[in-house]
């Protein structure tokens, strides 16, 4: 442990900021008188040394009141304390300093470390341009935090930054020009990150103060999805006929998917929320009981829809054996081959549209397309959901992607319908083709 002692025999404190900030007993800010004392030499470890403010300017200790105050910041670096002060609440914090080498704070190495750090807020910004309010606000709370931590990094990133900046221009690596043009680079930089904070928690109408409360209402408005979702699968299991539970299968499987990603994003906010303390255990413990029971509905009535389409079609819902358990990386590069085919298809469909061709074999062979492509990812959802090697987060973020493949799909299909194109056509081959003996038999 380094020692500081002092050749002048006085109390030894410490002063943050300016003069103004007043006496250690003031409990208020008030105008004092002290005394300058540059005779007052300081050692540490029995080496006189030299102190310096933020600007590399040397500065000296003071007296008042019968005790000697040095300058905490040049205390910190005499201590290899990294010492930084927020003006916005008043605190001055020292950390343990991590040594940068000389060859990093050179005026080069500072200047591409700066552009680094405006480089990553801009795709920090492109990002939260991107993600878009969600429906519920356990997923808007997953899509803030994972920001949000982003931002935070940032910060210390920054942080870290000027006090390099500080400590180059008293090793004379940096001119006073260029200490100060990388520092109102930073500051800008600082700027727009407190104005970044605030963005986001309009954005995605985060509470801090109410979290618990806010998940308590998103839990029971899930339960209250889970009561009509249960009608649409009851609805699809007891169908009399083929096409009634065509009907009610697809709109059950509609709402079910967007259930499962509600509940699963309800349980990615409770394990970040715990985790970043703004719910207590006991909070946690209650929400991730009512969470529990709606995953397990979720996936009760996934098994109830497969069973009833396996009575009508003669086939399960099953993930491709080729999909099933890959890693994350795996899941992603598939998600990935598929938009790219659901974007090219999404293009040829509003071609057809626009063209006026009036080609139906063409546009019915492009709904054919469109029928397949859904299926592939039908099949490639249900081997993501059905898999185990992926973490709930993992699912979560690769379901939600899948989403948006599926979503251009749809309008590739609506441009199709509007040139008149129905999927029924293919419905009627699909029925003809696979339920011929019971379409005969209804004939009969």
């Amino acid at each position: 442990m380094k020692r500081i002692s002092m050749r002048t025999p006085a109390a030894v404190c410490l002063l943050a900021g300016a003069l103004t900030l007043g006496a250690a007993a003031a409990t208020g800010i008030q105008s004092i008188t002290a005394t300058l004392r540059p005779d007052i030499s300081v050692e540490v470890n029995g080496e006189k040394q030299t102190m310096y403010d933020k600007n590399g300017d040397v500065v000296y200790p003071i007296e008042y009141g019968g005790s000697t105050y040095l300058p905490i910041r040049a205390i910190g670096g005499l201590l290899d304390q990294e010492v930084l002060w927020d003006s916005k609440t008043q605190t001055v914090s020292l950390s343990p300093k991590t040594e940068t080498p000389p060859e990093e704070l050179t005026a080069g190495a500072l200047t591409r470390r700066a552009e680094k750090l405006e480089a990553r807020y801009v795709n920090l910004i492109a990002d939260r341009d991107a993600a878009d309010k969600a429906g519920t606000y356990g997923e808007n709370l997953t899509i803030y935090r994972r920001l949000e931590d982003r931002r935070l990094s940032l910060v210390d990133d920054l942080r870290e930054m000027q006090v390099d900046l500080s400590e180059a221009y008293r090793l004379e690596l940096l001119t006073k020009a260029q200490r100060d043009a990388l520092n109102d680079r930073m500051n800008t930089l600082d700027s727009r990150l407190v104005t970044l904070a605030k963005d986001l928690i309009s954005k995605y109408g985060i509470d801090a103060g109410s979290t618990y409360q806010t998940l308590r209402a998103e839990a029971d408005h899930l339960e209250k999805d889970r009561a009509a979702l249960k009608r649409l699968v009851d609805s699809a299991a007891s169908a009399k006929d083929y096409n009634a539970w065509k009907t009610a299968d697809a709109n059950a499987r509609e709402d079910w998917k967007t259930f499962r990603s509600d509940v699963t994003a309800l349980q990615i906010a409770l394990n970040d929320s715990l985790r970043q303390s703004a719910i207590s255990y006991a909070e946690y413990n209650e929400l991730v009981a009512a969470a529990d029971v709606l995953d397990i509905a979720c996936k009760d009535y996934k098994a109830t829809l497969d069973q009833a389409q396996a009575g009508w079609t003669g086939s399960q819902s099953k993930p491709d054996d080729s999909w099933a358990n890959q890693d994350t990386e795996a899941y992603s590069n598939q998600i990935a081959a598929l938009r790219d085919r659901t974007d090219a298809l999404f293009v040829q469909c509003r071609d057809h549209f626009t063209s006026h061709s009036g080609d139906t074999d063409s546009g019915r062979a492009l709904m054919s397309q469109v029928e397949a492509l859904s299926d592939e990812i039908d099949h490639l959802e249900d081997a993501i959901e059905d898999s185990s090697k992926l973490g709930r987060q993992a699912r979560w973020e690769l379901l939600r992607d899948l989403d948006k493949a599926e979503d251009t799909l749809d309008k590739a299909e609506d441009f199709l319908e509007k040139a008149g194109i129905d999927d029924d056509w293919d419905d009627d081959h699909h029925d003809r083709g696979w339920h011929k003996g019971w379409d005969d038999e209804d004939d009969d």
